[in-house]
């Protein structure tokens, strides 16, 4: 029974890997679906409105990494509302310059498996569903916002832009969070320190007044060490200063999708003649990971990759996948 239930995990981490590798949208005709409605919308960015390819978990740590909300629909071509909604709504000229400017926009049908994910995550329960999420973490999204049902083009404007602003004050909420927690430790630091310093200063005292006593006593252990100081983003904003636009889609650029050590994604495109070490840089300047020390290599078969070599003498063109390695700190 537990070497049943041992390789029936090992089949379920296979299955998991090759999920993440593959674009979900396999069987989901959304984009022929808002086409019919009259929508201009697809995957590439020639497209009037660019659509996110991957799936439901994918998009919110996408819209993570770009530090933006996402706009995620939910759209049923059976229901009445659902087509009005598509052409009046989100077809409206102010409404696309609205969703391309400021969110990552990602949308599946009713009936397929990434709706049915995103509709139990969001709790909606009628059509035409849109929702709009803040990514405050790896995989998951804060809910500010839920349309069911049909509204006009200006509601619809009006609700996004209020969206903005709540996520806007989330992350302001989170920012001073984060600096008070900081302040936080850095008091306890300097309680720790102080207190280390006083506790010195007492046993010198105490030798002092009473040097045959503390000849006879065993000398006191040392004091801990100080904890270590914090990593140094300097170098980290000085690496992201100095990448290179990223190109447009062409016949020489190669697509990669870099996992790191966190389990989040970075999707970047190169030209097939880059260095690897361009692609070192792009993990360093990432602004979610933390690491200094690692190592690149392709998924399967494993190969650590070079630094000196390029994209496509790696066989990384025209598209791949590799994985980060964080190598211990010395």
């Amino acid at each position: 029974m537990a070497l049943l239930k041992k390789v029936l995990s090992q089949i379920q981490r296979v299955t998991d890997l090759i999920g993440n590798l593959l674009p979900a949208t396999a069987g989901d005709d959304i984009v022929g679906e808002l086409r019919a409605c009259g929508m201009e919308v697809g995957y590439e960015e020639v497209d009037t409105l660019r659509l996110f390819e991957g799936s439901f978990y994918q998009s919110v740590d996408a819209a993570r990494c770009c530090s933006k909300p996402l706009l995620a629909y939910i759209h049923s071509s059976g229901h009445p509302q659902a087509v009005p909604f598509v052409k009046q709504a989100l077809s409206a000229s102010h409404t696309v310059d609205l969703i391309k400017n400021h969110f990552v926009f990602w949308a599946a049908t009713a009936n397929s498996e990434q709706g049915h994910i995103c509709a139990s995550s969001i709790v909606g329960t009628s059509y035409p569903l849109a929702a709009v999420l803040y990514p405050h973490k790896v995989g998951s999204g804060i809910v500010v916002l839920k349309i069911e049902g049909h509204i006009d083009s200006g509601e619809l404007c009006r609700r996004l832009t209020e969206s903005l602003e709540t996520c806007r004050q989330v992350t302001d909420t989170q920012r001073t969070n984060a600096q008070n927690a900081a302040e936080r430790e850095r008091l306890r630091s300097e309680q720790r320190r102080e207190l280390q310093e006083a506790i010195a200063t007492d046993l010198r005292r105490q030798a002092l007044d009473n040097p045959v006593q503390q000849t006879e006593q065993e000398a006191p252990p040392p004091p801990p060490p100080p904890p270590p100081p914090p990593r140094d983003v300097e170098p980290r904003i000085a690496v992201r200063g100095q990448l290179p636009v990223e190109p447009p889609p062409g016949p020489d650029v190669s697509i990669l999708k870099i996992t790191l050590p966190t389990g989040e994604f970075i999707h970047r495109r190169y030209h097939r003649s880059d260095p690897l070490q361009l692609v070192y840089d792009t993990v360093t300047a990432h602004s979610s990971y933390t690491g200094n020390n690692f190592h690149i290599s392709t998924t399967f078969p494993v190969r650590r990759l070079s630094p000196t070599s390029t994209l496509e003498e790696c066989d990384l063109f025209p598209r791949a996948a590799v994985v980060v390695h964080e190598v211990d700190d010395v």
